[in-house]
């Protein structure tokens, strides 16, 4: 019977293929190291096994991985408290993007503030200010956006649908200069052949903070549900169809393309100007 692959599962075989590559290790050689076969090696990188914790953490002391990102890691080979969801991935920024990066088609949501992805670097570390980040954690969550950004939004990205609520887009982070550059990147991104943006009306208030619906060709989708602390997954359909739920009844109200970078291009005008 084929191994259906946990969240964890997903994202600890993608870090640990990316891991591989980034050291400079064929598989082959990993193998020899270890004392695996290459096969086992290709089914820990593409989950088609369980994960068990001491091979990790076998390839972890291989890769020079030491905390606090090993235990973090660990903790993806950790069984779940709840069936379909994944702990928060606090202490890994970037793992997560795995799961984005692999998608062929992906939702980006977010009412109260610009969508994390979305975000430019000033106005990410605003946001961290205002949540009394420190520096070192200010500087993770900067990394961990700009690499979501570049996996959602680069040459090789899956489609995107970028739906932002007009209360993000009218609320003010950090200085005008801040907000007319958001404006902008929000302006560039629209203008891509592979992102619909659509701009969600204050009246389509639906409750829910941002988060990303990620599908796939042969595989479940996830939704990744950002915190201002951390970042949680979940997979399972009851939580997938209420998230594809949200999304319906946003763009049922949303502005058309047109109308949404619209929209933004006078936002960016009065800003200019000093009307906002």
């Amino acid at each position: 019977m084929a191994h259906n692959p946990t969240i964890q599962e997903r994202m600890m075989a993608a870090e640990l293929r990316r891991l591989r590559e980034t050291t400079g290790h064929t598989g082959q050689r990993v193998a020899d190291l270890i004392g695996f076969s290459l096969s086992k090696i290709s089914r820990l990188e593409s989950a088609k096994r369980g994960l068990k914790i001491e091979d990790v953490a076998a390839l972890l002391t291989l890769y020079g991985i030491a905390n606090p990102d090993r235990e973090a890691l660990l903790d993806l080979c950790r069984p779940s408290p709840a069936q379909g969801w994944c702990p928060a991935a606090r202490e890994l920024p970037g793992v997560h993007a795995h799961l984005e990066s692999d998608a062929t088609t992906v939702t980006v949501v977010d009412i109260l503030t610009i969508p994390g992805p979305l975000q430019t670097e000033d106005y990410t570390r605003h946001l961290c200010d205002a949540l009394r980040l420190t520096p070192e954690e200010a500087t993770r969550r900067v990394a961990c956006r700009r690499g979501r950004s570049t996996v959602l939004l680069g040459d090789q990205s899956p489609h995107a649908t970028l739906l932002v609520g007009q209360d993000a887009l009218h609320r003010v982070v950090g200085s005008r200069e801040v907000m007319a550059a958001q404006y902008e990147y929000l302006l560039d991104l629209a203008r891509r052949e592979s992102v619909a943006f659509r701009v969600a009306p204050a009246t389509a208030a639906v409750g829910v903070s941002g988060f990303v619906l990620c599908e796939y060709e042969n595989q479940s989708p996830v939704v990744v549900l950002e915190t201002p602390v951390a970042v949680v997954f979940a997979d399972q359909a009851p939580e997938t169809g209420y998230y594809r739920g949200v999304i319906e009844v946003l763009l049922d109200a949303a502005l058309n393309p047109s109308d949404s970078t619209g929209y933004v291009a006078e936002l960016l005008r009065r800003q200019r100007k000093g009307d906002l």
